[in-house]
């Protein structure tokens, strides 16, 4: 069932009028399964659906897990339009414990900022959370590779090389 909705082509208007349900505890409604909605919404092309998408990102509401898919979604689907909507989910949540384990979703939205907004204006946005004593330490790594990818690769890409080479000194030691 999962695969067939995932990989419909007919009846986005139904996936879009899905994204108005919200999770109400005293009503026990439950929002949409992103991880099924979000992929089929994808493969229709669907970009009536990304005012609802911001809804589901924005609502405190959404089990994190589910932010993940919104935001692919939001990164096919998405334009210029989505930016105040990003930099707002950031800037809620950058600090925020309950991301802890979970800093590559702010760092996704950090770089849909990249991909739909004018550079500078994104570059500068970025750098002030990660200036920012509150922003969660580990976001403020992902922040850093969003803003330079090539220097974070090459970093660890001599990282490695240096305890490749110390792991091979060693193993020459005791063999000695």
């Amino acid at each position: 069932v999962v695969q067939a909705v995932e990989t419909r082509t007919m009846g986005a208007e139904y996936m879009v009028e899905a994204l108005n349900m919200k999770y109400d505890y005293l009503e026990q409604a439950h929002a949409p399964p992103m991880q099924i909605v979000a992929p089929a919404l994808i493969n229709m092309k669907e970009t009536k659906a990304v005012p609802g998408l911001l809804k589901h990102l924005m609502d405190h509401e959404t089990p994190i897990e589910n932010l993940a898919y919104i935001l692919t979604a939001l990164e096919k689907l998405g334009d210029k339009s989505i930016v105040k909507t990003l930099e707002k989910f950031i800037t809620w949540y950058h600090a925020d414990t309950s991301f802890l384990g979970h800093e590559d979703v702010l760092a996704t939205a950090a770089s849909l900022l990249l991909k739909f907004s004018e550079k500078e204006a994104a570059q500068k946005f970025i750098i002030a959370m990660r200036q920012d004593l509150q922003t969660l330490v580990q976001l403020k790594a992902k922040l850093r590779e969003v803003l330079d990818p090539d220097a974070v690769a090459k970093e660890r890409a001599e990282r490695k090389a240096k305890e490749e080479a110390e792991a091979k000194a060693k193993a020459d030691e005791e063999r000695k």
